[in-house]
């Protein structure tokens, strides 16, 4: 026997507030909460939202240009090379932390001019998204293939193996 409409709009509403029961309502954001806009620099959305986004931005940049920042004093074969050298390390250890205060100069120009919303918005979409790591790019490429090129011109002592039975203690 089938049930009848009323039959079955009944067990209907009756599984539908059994599932809400169940299932837990999300949150409603609080008023005045429009998404994407809000004091903070990055909206924690994900697992690099948030702190732990900014401070994942700010310091790999810093700690890949550390491992570059100790041939600060190397000779090079130009001193043009040298002085590229330096500018591509201070743009990659500066990169990430460029975003942080344009992000908050352009919220701060926000809420002070209703009008420059939009005109802020795709500023610092075309400065963090774009600019500053193409930017940031060229310079680590430039980091990484003079890094390989001058492995060609060390000393024949860089090659050589060292003694371990030197340094390593024994008894004789």
């Amino acid at each position: 026997m089938k049930p009848t409409g009323t039959d079955r709009s009944e067990k209907i509403v009756l599984a539908a507030n059994a599932l809400q029961r169940r299932c837990p309502t999300p949150a409603r954001p609080p008023v005045g909460f429009r998404h994407g806009h809000h004091g903070s620099l990055f909206i924690n959305t994900g697992p690099l939202g948030g702190p732990l986004g900014l401070i994942t931005m700010t310091l790999s940049p810093l700690l890949y240009g550390l491992i570059h920042f100790l041939a600060w004093g190397e000779r090079f074969p130009t001193p043009l090379k040298q002085q590229l050298w330096h500018v591509s390390l201070f743009v990659v250890m500066c990169s990430g932390l460029m975003c942080v205060p344009v992000g908050k100069s352009l919220i701060l120009m926000t809420w002070k001019y209703r009008w420059t919303r939009s005109i802020s918005q795709t500023i610092f979409i075309i400065l963090c998204f774009w600019m500053i790591p193409s930017v940031h790019m060229l310079a680590s490429v430039f980091l990484l293939t003079e890094s390989c090129r001058q492995l060609f011109f060390l000393d024949p002592a860089a090659y050589q193996l060292p003694s371990w039975s030197n340094y390593w203690p024994h008894l004789s």
